[in-house]
């Protein structure tokens, strides 16, 4: 293979081309960076050695503190201004193509001036609860490899972080935005492995409002109804955002839904009865936010119909309850009577036996006198 190259390159062959690459290849290089320089022949030679050089000196760049040339590579770990120039490289072989052509040259610059990166929020207007919240870091100057991170309220941990390659910057998203998101947050922007250079955007404040200031169960006529008589419960949101957003309703009686509906707040009873009683209160629910009222209790009064009827059928008991007394007392004094009646007449029945057995008695005796005397 060598042998066939070698005779390819007799007179009128050019020599392999050189090519500079940059690793990362970024547009721009800022103070403490590190970058790499890359020299490649072309054409499957191989044992190549490598010279870079800077600024169309005929000097060869050499390796110092901040960079280092190992094979192939020219690293320089810590950029700083006296790295920004012009690059080429050309390679030097034992053998035949004994040195390649040199390369394009390749312009590396490093800025001494730290950019700031810029926060910016979406809407810009006022927030409310459910509302969706993105923040955006942008790195000006069109140089990608970005590593963004976002930070809340002074933490010293971020509290979202994101990559992004396009250079256009990389956003932080709320999905549905609560009362504890509101405060203040800023980006920092870095690049590199270890993201060694990072700098920070200004603050920006983010105020999350309340969508529902209050929701509120009314009663008409009132809490305390009669049986029979109609009642309307109605739910109320004061809701904070313009324009109104579509609201969902929901009624519950002891912790059980009795209407669920998108279209009405009112829940109408057209005749109250017992099993209306009960603790009421009303959700409303909109962009994924959900507030509740207070209780309501519904009593139910009892009618005058009602009255009427349970006082008649008392009035009614008492009655037949009074006559059936006076005439168990009327049975029980004839009664009484009758049985006096039969114990007199028992009693002289007895006297009467009594007597009547005496007098044989005494008749006998005088008879029996009578005979022993004569």
């Amino acid at each position: 293979m060598e042998q066939r190259f070698a005779f390819d390159l007799g007179k009128g062959q050019e020599r392999p081309q050189a090519v500079l690459t940059q690793e990362p290849a970024w547009t721009q290089i800022y103070e403490s960076e590190s970058v790499t320089l890359r020299c490649q022949v072309q054409g499957g030679y191989t044992d190549w050695r490598f010279t870079w050089y800077k600024d169309g000196r005929n000097a060869p760049v050499t390796q110092d503190y901040y960079s280092s040339i190992y094979g192939d590579r020219f690293r320089i770990s810590s950029a700083t201004g006296d790295h920004s120039g012009e690059y080429t490289c050309k390679g030097e072989r034992t053998g035949n193509p004994s040195y390649s052509k040199t390369s394009d040259a390749l312009t590396l610059r490093v800025s001494v001036d730290t950019p700031k990166p810029v926060l910016t929020r979406e809407p810009a207007g006022e927030i409310f609860e459910g509302d969706t919240v993105t923040l955006s870091c942008v790195v000006e100057g069109g140089s990608g490899g970005w590593r963004y991170l976002w930070y809340k309220d002074r933490q010293g941990a971020p509290v979202y972080q994101t990559d992004s390659s396009s250079g256009t910057g990389a956003g932080y998203t709320i999905s549905a935005a609560a009362l504890s998101h509101s405060g203040e947050y800023w980006c920092g922007a870095g690049r590199g492995r270890n993201t060694s250079y990072l700098q920070y955007s200004d603050p920006i404040w983010v105020n999350v409002t309340s969508l529902f200031s209050r929701v509120t169960l009314t009663a008409s006529p009132g809490a305390s109804v009669k049986e029979g008589e109609a009642l309307n419960l109605t739910c109320e949101a004061a809701v904070n955002k313009t324009p109104r957003p579509q609201l969902h309703y929901t009624i519950v009686r002891d912790g059980e839904p009795v209407t669920n509906s998108t279209d009405s707040a009112l829940y109408s009873i057209a005749s109250t009865e017992k099993s209306h009683t009960g603790s009421y209160t009303c959700a409303v629910e909109s962009q994924g936010v959900k507030k509740s009222s207070q209780e309501l209790h519904i009593e139910l009064q009892t009618s005058w119909h009602s009255a009427v009827a349970i006082g008649y059928r008392v009035s009614f008991t008492l009655i037949h309850f009074t006559v059936f007394t006076l005439l168990l007392l009327q049975y029980c004094r004839i009664q009484g009577s009758l049985c006096l009646a039969g114990g007199k007449s028992r009693k002289t029945s007895d006297q009467d036996q009594e007597q009547s057995a005496e007098g044989i008695e005494l008749s006998s005796r005088v008879q029996h006198t009578g005979v022993e005397l004569e």
